[in-house]
């Protein structure tokens, strides 16, 4: 009896230990984004630095591409993503931009057999910058309401179908909408 006691005592605390190991996923990818970029009230001839709600900026016409790479901890269901992107581009056809979010949130996935939806609210800065113009830099708060499928491979890897996130930003120049816009992203997760 007491090493049937033994026996079940172990096989229990095994499990409880091996349900307390987190699921690992990690992202990277290519990444689009399109949204205005911003800089001083006197940046632009009719002294308005984020227009892209008024029509003003050629770049509102193009996206930005680069990549995309994220980390998510947690179970099955719910995890924490630390996600970390980078969009280049040019702006007006003259200074090129670079563009660098940092981004944690929670995240909610549904496993199913072949596919798994996600979504997700991500909370952080983005970093702009540009070689040629100064103005046109910046650090500010930036939000990420979206989420995507991923379709299982193997095991141990899938293929972002899709991921699609709404982005808003805070503007540098006092009293000037926000610009907000979207980032589409797709490529390989692994799962360990």
């Amino acid at each position: 009896m007491k090493l049937l006691a033994a026996v079940f005592l172990v096989l229990t605390l095994s499990t409880l230990t091996m349900a307390q190991i987190p699921h690992i996923e990690v992202f990277g990818g290519f990444s689009t984004e399109h949204i205005a970029p911003c800089g001083t009230t006197t940046t632009f001839a009719n002294g308005v630095s984020c227009a892209f709600e008024q029509g003003e900026l050629q770049s509102s016409l193009h996206y930005y591409n680069g990549w995309n790479a994220a980390v998510t901890l947690g179970g099955h269901f719910i995890g924490f993503t630390a996600d970390i992107a980078g969009h280049y581009g040019t702006f007006n056809g003259a200074p090129s931009l670079s563009r660098h979010s940092f981004l944690f949130g929670p995240t909610v996935r549904i496993p199913l057999p072949k596919i798994t939806p996600f979504g997700h609210a991500l909370f952080g800065v983005v970093k702009q910058s540009s070689s040629e113009d100064s103005a046109l830099a910046f650090t500010e708060p930036n939000i990420a309401l979206g989420g995507g499928v991923d379709w299982k491979a193997s095991k141990f890897i899938a293929i972002r179908l899709a991921q699609v996130d709404y982005e808003w930003q805070r503007n540098p120049t006092s009293g000037l909408p926000s610009p907000h816009g979207f980032r589409l992203g797709t490529g390989v997760v692994l799962k360990f």
